[in-house]
C-alpha cells in the first residue's frame, strides 16, 4: 500500500531530525578538541624569512639571468616568439608579458617594438634572429638560447 503524503512528511521530517542531531553532535566533538597545529617546514621558514627565494617559484622568474644586464630603471621593448600585432590571439604569450613586466618593475616593458633597447626572450637562436631581424634590433648582450639584450638598429 502507498504511502500518504503525510506518511512521506514524517519520514523526510525524521530524517533532518537525525542530520541536524549529527550536525550538532559534530559541532561540540570538534569544539572540544584542541585544533591541529602544524609545525613550519624548517627549510621553508628559514627561506621565508631570510627573504631567498628558493622555496618559492616567483612567476617569471626565467628572467632572472637578465637581471644583472638590466639597469635600474627605463624603458625596453619586449620580444617573444610571437609578433606584437599577433600577440592578441596567444594569451599565455599576454600572460606571460604581465608577468614578466612584474619581474622586472620599475623597468616599463612595451609590447611594441619601439624602444631604443629590447629584453629577447624567444625559445632559440633561430626563432630569436628572425624576430630582431623583423623589429629592426640586433644583439646586445646575447646571455642564453634565445634570450638576451638587444638594441635598436642605426
Amino acid at each position: 500500500m502507498a504511502k500518504s503524503k503525510f506518511e512521506r512528511f514524517l519520514n523526510f521530517k525524521s530524517f533532518v531530525s537525525v542530520l541536524a542531531l549529527i550536525y550538532m553532535f559534530g559541532v561540540i566533538i570538534s569544539g572540544l578538541l584542541a585544533p591541529l597545529k602544524l609545525k613550519p617546514h624548517p627549510f621553508l621558514l628559514h627561506s621565508l624569512m631570510s627573504g631567498d627565494d628558493h622555496a618559492f617559484i616567483t612567476p617569471a622568474s626565467e628572467l632572472k639571468i637578465l637581471k644583472p644586464y638590466l639597469p635600474a630603471n627605463g624603458f625596453f621593448s619586449f620580444i617573444m616568439d610571437v609578433p606584437y600585432v599577433n600577440e592578441d590571439d596567444h594569451a599565455d604569450y599576454r600572460e606571460f608579458f604581465w608577468k614578466a613586466q612584474n619581474y622586472v618593475i620599475p623597468i616599463v616593458l612595451n609590447r611594441n617594438p619601439g624602444e631604443t633597447e629590447a629584453i629577447v626572450f624567444c625559445q632559440n637562436d633561430s626563432i630569436a634572429n628572425q624576430r630582431l631581424e623583423e623589429t629592426g634590433y640586433e644583439w646586445l648582450h646575447k646571455i642564453a638560447d634565445g634570450k638576451g639584450i638587444a638594441i635598436k638598429k642605426k
